[in-house]
């Protein structure tokens, strides 16, 4: 119901709402006026609670990739799908898993939380300039990359860079054509663990897998993973590398096949079993007395120069 009849008047009124101030000049002729002036500040207000009340959208534990998708929503569901992995990280919650649904170039991304990201064949990251096509920078964060074809296509600059994370996983990935790593890990300064199987890293410019670690230790695992034609070594470790590869193979590195760089201040460590190095300019070396163990199950041969420096024979217990 409209109050009784009041004097005409002119009024300002002042609305809020919806985030916005309105400023409106109503000249009241008639009571009518009074009343919807009051029903619309009511109603203004009603509804900008209701949208300060709304609770902020969900990321979801698992979302999905795929070629025909759109980057769009919250990619919860295979029928709602986002484009990229660079979307969809943003969508997912810590210590969740992006799945891509078909093959397609989902793209370079950054990596700031726990993550798993899970490729099904013809999955990849391709970078079409000069920049990382995965980086990893998430302090204490898990990491999974499975399946994934990343390709730098002769001009990006690495393809997977590990700054921080407290543990990485590579499986079943395909990491070629970068101009300087395929896959480059430093693991910051509180450490890393590492472990990379069933994995190729090829035609790179400068190492399949180099790991250069901060103030802490790296730990890495290596099993059945290849490094082959990579234009300096198949794998470099530096100080504070703790490196153990089993059943794998460095082929026809420019270079070197396993590079083990000795220094301070944390020693640097690798040992080998069951894996070969062939067509290398050096097989195996030992620079500046690091840890070079192995097992005595190796084939290291037809290299220029299969071993170069102390390599300890040691036995399985």
């Amino acid at each position: 119901m409209c109050s009784p009849a009041q004097p005409s008047v002119s009024r300002t009124g002042i609305f809020r709402g919806m985030g916005a101030i309105a400023l409106h000049i109503i000249q009241e002729d008639t009571p009518m006026r009074d009343c919807c002036f009051v029903a619309a500040i009511a109603a203004a207000a009603s509804l900008a609670a209701c949208v300060a009340a709304s609770p902020a959208m969900a990321l979801g534990a698992v979302t999905y990739v795929s070629g025909k998708g759109v980057n769009s929503g919250v990619c919860a569901t295979p029928a709602t799908a986002c484009r990229t992995f660079g979307y969809a990280i943003g969508q997912t919650s810590a210590a969740g898993e992006i799945k891509a649904l078909d093959p397609a170039n989902y793209g370079a991304l950054t990596i700031d939380k726990s993550i798993t990201i899970t490729g099904v064949p013809g999955t990849s990251v391709r970078t079409a300039n000069a920049k990382n096509a995965v980086a990893i920078n998430a302090a204490n964060a898990i990491v999974t990359l499975r399946g994934i074809d990343i390709d730098g296509g002769g001009v990006g600059t690495a393809g997977v860079v590990a700054y921080y994370a407290r543990v990485l996983n590579i499986v079943g990935c395909v990491v070629r054509r970068f101009a300087n790593e395929g896959v480059a890990i430093s693991g910051g300064w509180d450490g890393m663990s590492v472990t990379i199987s069933d994995t190729i890293s090829s035609n790179n410019g400068k190492f399949g897998v180099d790991i250069v670690p901060g103030q802490k230790p790296v730990v890495a695992s290596m099993d059945h993973v290849t490094t082959n034609d990579n234009g300096v070594a198949g794998l470099r470790a530096y100080p504070g590398a703790i490196v153990t590869i089993v059943d794998s193979f460095a082929n026809n590195n420019a270079s070197v096949g396993y590079l083990a760089v000795g220094g301070f201040p944390n020693a640097t460590t690798m040992r080998l079993g069951r894996s070969a190095a062939t067509g290398n300019q050096v097989g195996i070396q030992n620079l500046n007395f690091a840890t070079v163990q192995s097992f005595g199950d190796n084939a290291v041969l037809g290299n220029a120069t299969d071993i170069s420096g102390v390599v300890a024979s040691i036995s399985h217990k």
